[in-house]
């Protein structure tokens, strides 16, 4: 799936730099290696390479909210540094997820111990 056509037609523009150039097959594949890499030192385990659909999603909800300043090599810049971000945090909060869900699956509950009556009123129990 080439990305960058996919993005544009979803877009209906084909004119845009910043587009043309966040959306870009090399700025792609260097996005993924960067998230996988500090996700990866992070976390302190390795991680797999995110699915590419699930990054492209995540690349356009960032385009869609970004606020565009001067000049085009800055937008970029703080465009990649915003999608880094949020691709980390979102990884390594999947991985202490997991890794909390595997802990307590992986423990035995402990059960507690029967109720013992305290009341000074005798151990009548009700009856239906």
């Amino acid at each position: 799936m080439d990305t960058l056509k996919w993005v544009q037609n979803l877009k209906k523009s084909t004119d845009e730099p910043l587009l043309r150039l966040f959306f870009d097959p090399i700025n792609f594949k260097f996005l993924n290696v960067k998230i996988v890499e500090l996700a990866s030192a992070k976390a302190q385990m390795t991680v797999s390479p995110q699915d590419p659909g699930a990054v492209l999603n995540l690349m356009v909800r960032v385009y869609d909210n970004f606020e565009r300043c001067e000049g085009l090599r800055e937008n970029l810049a703080a465009l990649n540094s915003r999608f880094v971000k949020i691709s980390v945090d979102k990884i390594v909060q999947g991985i202490n997820d997991y890794k909390h869900y595997y802990r307590a699956a992986s423990t035995l509950a402990t059960p507690i111990s029967n109720p013992a009556n305290v009341s000074s009123k005798g151990h009548r129990a009700l009856r239906n």
